[in-house]
Formats: structure tokens, sequence, C-alpha cells
């Protein structure tokens, strides 16, 4: 999983002793699943914000790949990592352009 900081906001706390202002820095970190964001790359309607999108979801899937180990146990789960690189690459390949990996090669 990735962590990603959600919300940062400012906010002042009066020092009632000085009569001056504190400035506090509050931060909300939230573990975002690999899924959620490969669920929003496959919501994104707006060309310019899919790239960032599917980044995202190509990094948690890399790092959940990684937890996983080769038992029997995890076939689930790398059968699902499988299903959503392989609907990655196609959005690549058909709303952003990018050329297939397959352009080129002999058809049998």
């Amino acid at each position: 999983m990735k962590e990603y900081i959600v919300q940062c906001r400012t906010f002042e706390i009066p020092n009632l002793d000085s009569l001056t202002s504190c400035h506090y820095r509050h931060s909300v970190t939230v573990t975002v699943s690999w899924k959620e964001l490969y669920l929003e790359a496959l919501r994104e309607s707006d060309k310019e914000k899919l790239p960032e999108r599917v980044d995202a979801a190509e990094d948690g899937l890399f790092l959940r790949s990684q937890e996983l180990t080769d038992s029997a146990d995890h076939n689930e789960g790398r059968n699902e990592i499988h299903v959503a690189c392989a609907a990655l690459l196609a959005i690549r390949i058909h709303k952003l352009g990018w050329t297939s990996p397959l352009a080129g090669e002999p058809t049998l």
C-alpha cells in the first residue's frame, strides 16, 4: 500500500501570553490500496489527468506485487494484478496513444 497526504491545512491559534499568533500545519495521512488507485484510473475521463492516475495505479500494483510471494495462497492476488496491468496498458494504448508493445511483430 502507498501512503498519500490527502489533506494539508494551516490554521492560527492565538498565543494568549504574548498576543501573537502561532501557525500550525495539520496533515492527515491515508493509506490507499492499489485497487482504489486502479479504479480511479479506470473512471478518469479527463485526458490530462489520466496519465497521472495510470502512473499512480501502476505504482500501487508494483508495491502490492512486491508483497506477494510465490505461494499458492497468493495466486488470486497475482491474477488480479495481471488483469489490472493489462487494463492499464490498454488505457495507455487506446486512450493515451501509446504504441502497442506488440506492434510490428509478425503474426503467426
